[in-house]
């Protein structure tokens, strides 16, 4: 995976915890995932411009060059934007944050921190495979997405649910979910066990994190 990528998903992940402590509205929230998409987004697409350009041609041609410029350009403006929305949402939130003690700015809904979790758990699921050379960043290789995904929802039930039967059902499914990765020769078995470990401790330690900051 390109290294940029990995700064804006590592970005994206703490804008978006960094909204959740500072309690942000849903509108802000909505400027705040449309911002981060885009930034993503460019990201993505100037990657997709340089491959296709040194598949093209491995010489030097000004044109090619001009592309690769254009494109890294675009991704330097919507960071340039992203970098002032991102002082518009949270600046004088910040202010008024230090002014303040942590638990009685700190108002997050459980549905919010497990937002939070899943996507703190995906970007470190990229992150992850990124490290370990996957072929992919969506598909095969260490750690297992699906299996994460699945463990760290599982996780935040068994965090806000006291039935243990649902628990129990919820690590199942979790479970299953594994298991048909491990079944379609997507991933090994390490592979998911490595998602599952990931999924949970992510998920864990958003939510503990959030009991702290209400304190």
């Amino acid at each position: 995976m390109e290294r940029n990528l990995r700064i804006h998903l590592l970005s994206a992940a703490l804008a978006i915890g960094l909204g959740v402590i500072l309690d942000l509205s849903r509108l802000e929230f909505v400027v705040l995932f449309i911002t981060i998409g885009i930034v993503i987004a460019l990201e993505l697409v100037n990657t997709a411009i340089e491959k296709t350009i040194d598949v093209v041609t491995d010489e030097y041609h000004p044109l090619a060059r001009i592309a690769k410029d254009i494109a890294a350009g675009a991704v330097f403006v919507s960071a340039l934007c992203a970098t002032a929305v991102g002082w518009l949402l949270f600046g004088d939130k910040l202010v008024d944050f230090a002014r303040e003690p942590i638990s009685s700015s700190f108002n997050a809904h459980p549905v919010e921190l497990t937002v939070v979790g899943i996507f703190a758990c995906f970007v470190f699921v990229i992150l992850s495979k990124g490290i370990a050379n996957a072929p992919t960043p969506l598909s095969g290789g260490w750690p297992s997405g699906h299996s994460a995904i699945a463990f760290a929802m599982a996780t935040a039930i068994a965090f806000y649910v006291e039935s243990a039967l649902i628990i129990v059902l919820g690590y199942l499914l979790a479970a299953l979910v594994a298991q048909s990765r491990v079944e379609a020769r997507i991933h090994t078995l390490p592979e998911v066990m490595a998602g599952a470990a990931l999924g949970t401790f992510v998920m864990t330690v958003t939510l503990l994190m959030s009991l702290i900051l209400t304190k």
